[in-house]
């Protein structure tokens, strides 16, 4: 049986702590050239609940990552919608957990930092015949909601791949039949024994 241990950390410089702040309070960085879709982020707060918290920055008091799912709680509180789970709501209020206890040295730190939050993912790319395969799995059993994928996005990825949804072996060439039908001097119906190789 692991066993656990509960760490608390200080409010002191430098450490790290997770805090539940109202939504209304949570105040933006002034610049984020970061786009979002916030009908997938939407999709994935509703199937995941809340899970990444936002990280502020001590110094200014403004986010530094989290700028997208933040506009998604905004909206779907917005709409009436319910909080997700790990959202806890408390006197009309959103209490959302966002990290604190780092303060950049600067706004220009502040700020790549909140560049490289986004950047640095998009870099990693991904390992497509893997990702294929993935999504393939989990829309065959109905579970792609939330994942920023849709179906049509998982058969454009398994033709790229030369995967087919169902054996996800190489996709047929049909469109070379009648050339290899030719070269190979068959015709449709034929039967052919192959011996020992």
């Amino acid at each position: 049986m692991a066993s656990t241990s509960k760490v608390t950390a200080e409010k002191k410089p430098g450490s790290v702590r997770l805090e539940y702040i109202a939504l209304e309070r949570l105040r933006r960085w002034p610049r984020n050239a970061k786009g979002h879709d916030l009908g997938a982020l939407d999709q994935s707060l509703k199937r995941f609940g809340y899970i990444a918290p936002l990280i502020l920055d001590e110094r200014t008091g403004r986010r530094v990552a989290g700028h997208g799912r933040l506009d998604a709680l905004q909206k779907l509180k917005a709409s009436g919608g319910k909080p997700p789970a790990r959202i806890v709501s408390r006197d009309g209020s959103w209490l959302v957990p966002v990290m604190r206890g780092i303060a950049f040295k600067t706004d220009a730190d502040a700020e790549a930092y909140l560049v490289a939050d986004n950047q640095l993912a998009l870099l990693g790319g991904w390992e497509e015949p893997e990702l294929a395969r993935i999504l393939a799995d989990l829309a065959a059993g109905g579970a792609l909601a939330g994942t920023g994928f849709d179906p049509d996005d998982v058969d454009r990825l398994l033709r790229e791949q030369g995967l087919t949804p169902q054996d996800e072996g190489p996709a047929p060439r049909l469109d070379e039949a009648k050339e290899l039908q030719k070269k190979w001097r068959t015709k449709t119906g034929q039967l052919w024994e192959v011996g020992k190789h």
